[in-house]
């Protein structure tokens, strides 16, 4: 991971392979259009992109993804242009837990994008409050939660620490073939993967009993 040239190289591979790949119908040609890059592991999210106004009655959109990576839960599309809107950012003033009791968390925790994190533990959860006011009348507001964190159990330094100790540095083939042995080792260990997770699964703190 050293090697600049062989990083380029896997951010191509990862762009041509993954996320969501959005084309547009041009006569007889497609052209990308747009790209959604992953979101993670376990996420959901929703996502917006422009697409040019086809000069036919009739827009021919094809989206594509590698099987069994990404969920799309709905398609919309809007033909309206944005009116004049103001931003306003708004911090969250208050975190209780699953059970409505104040935490002595300081909400400035989540103010910035720095090295201070409110960081959970497994089993823990928490509600956030924010205090937009009233909606000014004549007006229609819309809320969006802008958030960054990371998840560590996914990839922890020591475990690629330890790896590599024992391993050697080992350059992957970006090509297609890659692709098909991960899905082949997925398939033959999905369904102890799935079971291990489910046999494993932690109960969030304040929850009752899932069935």
């Amino acid at each position: 991971m050293n090697d600049p040239l062989y990083l380029k190289r896997l951010h191509k591979w990862y762009q041509k392979h993954f996320g969501i790949h959005v084309e547009l119908r041009d006569g007889n040609t497609v052209k990308k259009k747009a790209f959604i890059d992953d979101t993670g592991p376990i996420a959901w999210r929703q996502t917006a992109f422009e697409l040019p106004v086809a000069a036919a009655p009739t827009a021919t959109l094809r989206v594509s993804f590698l099987p069994d990576n990404v969920m799309i839960d709905w398609i919309g599309v809007s033909y309206d242009s944005p009116p004049a809107y103001t931003l306003r950012h708004v911090a969250c003033s208050e975190i209780t837990d699953m059970r409505g009791r104040q935490k002595n968390i300081a909400p400035s925790l989540l103010e910035q994008d720095d090295d201070h994190y409110l960081i959970t533990q497994p089993a823990e959860s928490y509600h956030l409050t924010f205090d937009t006011g009233q909606e000014p009348p004549g007006k229609k507001r819309t809320c969006f939660l802008h958030s960054r964190g990371f998840y560590i159990e996914w990839l922890r330094r020591e475990w690629y620490d330890d790896s590599m100790a024992r391993t050697e540095n080992i350059t992957l083939q970006l090509d297609e073939n890659l692709i098909l042995r991960a899905a082949e080792q997925w398939l033959a260990k999905k369904e102890a993967f799935e079971k291990q997770f489910f046999d494993s699964k932690i109960q969030l703190a304040g929850e009752g009993k899932m069935q």
